[in-house]
């Protein structure tokens, strides 16, 4: 923010004295407004309104006791502490009840009140821990999962963990605890393909959250999950059910709207439902949370060079969405706008190389396919060789026969039988990551690339 107002009124110094000034009021409006903000007129669940009402209760009691107010500031610390108890905010019990026994026992002198707060304090530092291990499982498992993309890893790690999780949650009654320890269980079931067990987990707190927490503010959350297992079980209309559902519960300016027009794009990716992926991948585009994160709108650009080689060989009907135009994909501009996947040796980047080839393919330039489809046998060589790749080195090896075969559909199709047949025999697990590399899945990308080559060999004929 400093860089952005420095540039627009101080020509990009942030050393003058003025800038600082301006700076520091700036900052105190701003701290100021936030106070006054009325979260009873937003547009929120009762747990969050809540949740900000404790805030404020806590941190006004914070100000007046540092102006040696104790009466008022035991009052709000009270009015913070019964909201806390009532809504399960641990971490506001634990605070608020830990500054509460010190003024009951050195200004009201109350040995009843500070008996309360201390069996409070203690219970809840209790409960702060636990919560606190669940967030860092929560990074841990993350960092398994989406970072090093490690299914073997990632299942040895919720496997040591769900008997801890599994206690806390029968012995703890705290929102937290309940939403995130059930994710991490339900996230556990997902890895290990205990689809149906991680669906009725789902149904089961959704429905503590609905009646005992009175909150629908994180049953996004589960519907999502129950999306990703329905999906990860090929059943398609559910999936796409309860994704429609999580996303209804989605504001637009949070990122994990992005993510869930992503799960919707891989269904009806395996549909064949070609313009309903053009439709989904703009929506993407108009985003604003997706221009904050260059990671997630790299991924999008992606799947964007696949949509329009789609609709550049009439896959994506015109007539069903008037805002369908015509591609005016640019390769080289396109490499250039995904410099993070390009560098994703053992990741997306596959799904880059395979792009990249098809529009060459598409182009009709032989030679530059040749040079590519070296490059990619390389590559294989080189990064993919765990049992995970086996569909993309097969698909690899298929498009090698093409060249083989002079660019004919026929002889391609024949050299690649006993391929097709493998790679039809490993069907892929519809996990996130490995979606990520089939953005449309290598059987339908073979026969879309067959006739291709159908429709070259006859533009070369006439």
């Amino acid at each position: 923010m400093s860089r952005i107002l420095s540039n627009y009124y101080f020509k990009n110094n942030q050393k003058t004295t003025s800038f600082k000034k301006f700076i520091k009021r700036y900052e105190n409006r701003l701290i100021h407004g936030v106070f006054l903000i009325n979260t009873d007129k937003e547009e929120m669940s009762v747990l969050l309104k809540n949740y900000s009402k404790c805030i404020k209760f806590f941190l006004a009691a914070e100000l007046i006791r540092w102006r040696a107010n104790y009466p008022l500031s035991l009052h709000y610390y009270e009015k913070s502490l019964k909201i806390s108890i009532k809504f399960g905010f641990s971490t506001y019990v634990m605070l608020a009840s830990q500054e509460l026994m010190q003024l009951y026992s050195a200004f009201k002198n109350e040995l009843k009140n500070y008996n309360r707060v201390q069996r409070l304090y203690s219970k809840y530092f209790i409960l702060n821990n636990q919560e606190n291990k669940i967030k860092t499982y929560h990074y841990q498992a993350r960092i398994h999962w989406v970072i090093e993309k490690d299914l073997n890893k990632t299942r040895k790690f919720t496997s040591s963990i769900r008997n801890e999780i599994t206690e806390y949650i029968k012995t703890s009654s705290t929102y937290f605890i309940q939403l995130q320890g059930n994710l991490l269980l339900i996230f556990d079931s997902f890895v290990h393909d205990r689809y149906q067990e991680a669906i009725d987990r789902s149904n089961k707190i959704i429905k503590i959250l609905t009646d005992k927490f009175k909150t629908k503010n994180a049953l996004k959350y589960f519907y999502r999950s129950k999306g990703q297992c329905y999906l990860a079980m090929r059943d398609f209309k559910n999936a796409e059910e309860n994704f429609l559902l999580a996303l209804d519960q989605f504001n637009k300016e949070e990122s994990t709207y992005s993510y869930i027009l992503n799960d919707l794009f891989n269904i009806h990716s395996y549909a064949k439902n070609y313009t309903k992926l053009y439709e989904l991948t703009y929506e993407a585009f108009s985003l604003k949370a997706l221009k904050k994160s260059p990671q997630f709108e790299q991924e999008w650009k992606i799947k964007e060079a696949y949509v329009q080689f789609l609709n550049e060989l009439g896959l994506v009907d015109a007539k069903k969405n008037k805002k369908i135009e015509k591609s005016n994909f640019k390769l080289n501009k396109f490499l250039n706008e995904v410099p993070i996947y390009n560098s994703d040796k053992a990741g997306i980047n596959v799904s880059i190389l395979i792009i990249q080839l098809l529009w060459l393919l598409k182009n009709n330039d032989h030679n530059a396919v040749i040079d590519r489809l070296e490059t990619m046998r390389q590559y294989t060589y080189r990064y993919l060789k765990n049992d995970e790749t086996f569909r993309y080195n097969c698909f690899v090896k298929m498009l090698l026969q093409i060249p083989r075969a002079n660019f004919h559909p026929f002889l391609t199709s024949k050299y690649t039988e006993n391929l097709l047949k493998k790679l039809k025999s490993k069907q892929t697990k519809l996990y996130e990551h490995t979606i990520e590399v089939e953005i449309i899945p290598f059987e339908d990308l073979w026969e879309i690339t067959l006739d291709m080559l159908e429709k070259n060999l006859n533009k070369t004929k006439t």
